[in-house]
């Protein structure tokens, strides 16, 4: 078997051109029709099992400095973390020291989020499908992971009393963090959260 480089670009230009696909959004929908069609091309019946979620889409994000009325520029919010009144939050700045840290009540906590690399056999199971002469790294790097990880300390923070949360990107290019929905995966954290740029 050889990789065919013509195909994989593109199928990679294909699902970019979808964008992100937060779950229920629109873009999920195509990445969804985009399946089922190629399944259909293959000659195979497609099955659809419909599944109903309260989906969580915030109209507007912003961060300013109260002092200054600076705006600061994000990236965008934590899907399904928090919902402000029109004027939001305020608070003091506190950088995320440990999750029993009593003092994050009433602040903004600013949490860093390391996108790290994990050995790639935590992910992928099937690395021995690769073609002989393929050279696959030993780790990867996923921003999914790391943003993931950090559901447990957002948490801590809103238990603690925290007003709201400010993730920042590490070791992630600016065009990457810029396009990600991060995580995606939990349930409503019930409190702001937004994503900015290191």
């Amino acid at each position: 078997m050889t990789l065919d480089m013509n195909v994989m670009a593109f199928w990679q230009n294909k699902l970019k051109a979808i964008g992100p696909r937060l779950t229920a959004t629109d873009s999920h929908a195509k990445f969804i029709e985009l399946l089922q069609d190629e399944i259909k091309n293959l000659g195979f019946n497609t099955i659809e099992f419909p599944f109903k979620i309260n989906r969580c889409l915030q109209s507007s994000c912003s961060l300013e400095n109260d002092s200054t009325k600076e705006k600061i520029p994000n990236l965008g919010p934590v899907p399904y973390s928090g919902i402000t009144k029109e004027m939001g939050v305020k608070g003091e700045i506190r950088f995320f020291q440990s999750k029993h840290d009593v003092k994050m009540k009433g602040k903004v906590v600013v949490i860093k989020v390391k996108n790290f690399t994990i050995p790639k056999l935590l992910l992928m199971h099937q690395i021995a499908k690769y073609p002989r002469h393929t050279h696959i790294g030993f780790s990867i790097r996923h921003p999914l992971v790391a943003a993931t990880l950090t559901l447990g300390k957002i948490q801590a923070a809103k238990d603690n009393g925290a007003v709201g949360v400010i993730l920042v990107w590490e070791h992630i290019s600016e065009d990457l963090a810029n396009r990600e929905v991060l995580p995606f995966t939990n349930s409503y954290l019930g409190i702001p959260s937004v994503w900015v740029y290191q």
